[in-house]
């Protein structure tokens, strides 16, 4: 089993670093099987996480990069080992130096500066997340977060009944392009089921 998490977490991992913001399946292990730090685990720790929690997106030309896939996949792994302090530890990350007054997701901070857009991927995935942790550990916070969040995307992300790939934003000047990884459906059926998400779109 942790050969498995191992090889699975690692895999995760590695996506953070691609500037195309592949997909990933979503994680459906029963949230309480990790109870010990896996091998992957620790390195990040050791090598790749600051003091406050960011992750570095690598050890050398992206050291001082932090990505919100990083984040995103980072917090589905802490719903799985069911570790609700260091979730909570991202999730003030998330609305400290991620999240915009409009409660869109800044894809990146790269020394300092932040992107101009989000990646609908990383809003997605995190959406999903905070839906799942509010449910699963009876956090309304994290549920209104999730709302939030999902309020702004079906705001600012769809064109034409379909969320595009990236908004601007300040101008919120929507991408034109739908990418097919970066839809994950679980996160789509969590919006619907808050009743934020209509049928028509979610079609």
């Amino acid at each position: 089993m942790k050969k498995r998490l191992f090889i699975l977490f690692t895999s995760l991992f590695l996506l953070s670093g691609c500037k195309d913001h592949e997909s990933v399946r979503p994680i459906e292990q029963d949230p309480l099987t990790i109870k010990e730090e896996i091998p992957t685990e620790q390195f990040i720790r050791e090598n790749l996480m600051t003091e406050d929690g960011r992750l570095h997106t690598n050890m050398t030309n992206r050291k001082e990069e932090y990505l919100s896939e990083s984040l995103g996949l980072w917090m589905d792994y802490l719903l799985l080992k069911n570790d609700h302090a260091q979730f909570e530890q991202q999730v003030t990350i998330l609305t400290e130096q991620f999240l915009t007054k409009d409660h869109l997701v800044i894809w990146e901070i790269n020394k300092g500066k932040s992107a101009p857009a989000n990646a609908f991927i990383d809003d997605l995935r995190i959406v999903g997340a905070l839906y799942k942790v509010g449910e699963q550990w009876q956090e309304p916070m994290y549920i209104k977060l999730a709302n939030e969040m999902s309020q702004a995307l079906v705001k600012y992300q769809v064109d034409e009944q379909l969320m595009v790939d990236f908004v601007e934003l300040k101008s919120k000047a929507k991408g034109t392009d739908v990418t097919l990884s970066y839809l994950i459906p679980s996160g789509f059926e969590a919006m619907k089921a808050a009743g934020i998400l209509s049928e028509d779109l979610l079609e």
